[in-house]
């Protein structure tokens, strides 16, 4: 059998039990009204819910957009439905994200925003945020941000191209647009070049050349020569102990291993 309990604004107690009640001051009382029944009497934030188990059921008078949704008396109301998405508008309404985006819940109602480097370009939530703003030719960086290359193609180009959220030229195979200027095309030849080799801002080196986008170091005694700089053995003709140096090209003469190195110094 439940006893209900009443608090006094003159400060007066007053109990009984189910079947019959002891008025003190009758008529003197108003109060919160709660009973030793969990759960009984109590209210949740929200009108049509009733007090959290274990709670002692005390009433709560929540202030909009604040509920009580867990249930506790000790932290209030504790939830904010206007903007979290775990009660939003309503206690357990659980927001939930479509592809590539974050469930937010805003002014009470379930929304979502896109991930970084993804757009929501159609309008359609059912399939999220699918644009890759970082790639996409139509919508590079953002949403109806097309890409298109000039015409006639500059040097080296193939197109136009989208990468990382802006749009440039696409280069033909070993070559690429390293100073970002449309009207010079793809100016670097990245297979070979010593300061772009592989890529625009990849540098050998001291005493590397760059072959087919790598950047190498010669055998020990050869040297380097020639544009694009290669290696080359200095033994050799046409670069006779240094570059361009031809010994062929004086009768009598062929390079051959001195004391220093080789040169055209010896017969043939």
């Amino acid at each position: 059998m439940a006893l209900l309990f009443r608090f006094c604004r003159s400060g007066v107690l007053a109990w009984g039990a189910v079947a019959f009640a002891l008025l003190i001051s009758a008529g003197a009382c108003s109060g919160s009204t709660f009973s030793t029944s969990n759960g009984a009497g109590g209210t949740r934030g929200d009108a049509s819910s009733s007090g959290g188990p274990g709670t002692g059921g005390l009433v709560e008078s929540c202030t909009p957009p604040f509920a009580d949704c867990n249930g506790i008396v000790s932290d209030g109301c504790e939830a904010k439905t206007s903007a979290d998405p775990r009660n939003c508008g309503t206690c357990d309404n659980i927001c939930t994200a479509p592809a590539n985006a974050n469930a937010i819940c805003s002014a009470g109602q379930c929304k979502f925003e896109c991930a970084t480097g993804f757009a929501d370009c159609n309008g359609l939530p059912t399939d999220g945020c699918e644009i890759s703003t970082g790639s996409n030719l139509s919508n590079c960086g953002g949403c109806n941000n097309p890409c298109t290359a000039p015409q006639p193609l500059p040097a080296n180009a193939t197109g136009a191209m989208c990468e990382g959220g802006h749009c440039g030229l696409a280069c033909s195979s070993g070559f690429a647009d390293c100073d970002g200027l449309v009207a010079n095309g793809c100016e670097k030849d990245v297979s070979t070049d010593l300061t772009n080799c592989g890529g625009c801002g990849k540098p050998c080196d001291v005493g590397q050349v760059c072959g087919n986008g790598g950047c190498t170091t010669c055998p020990a005694g050869w040297i380097i020569c020639g544009l694009p700089p290669i290696c080359v053995n200095p033994c050799l003709d046409p670069n006779c102990g240094i570059c361009d140096n031809n010994c062929s090209a004086i009768v009598g003469r062929c390079c051959k291993a001195d004391v220093v190195g080789c040169s055209c110094s010896g017969g043939c």
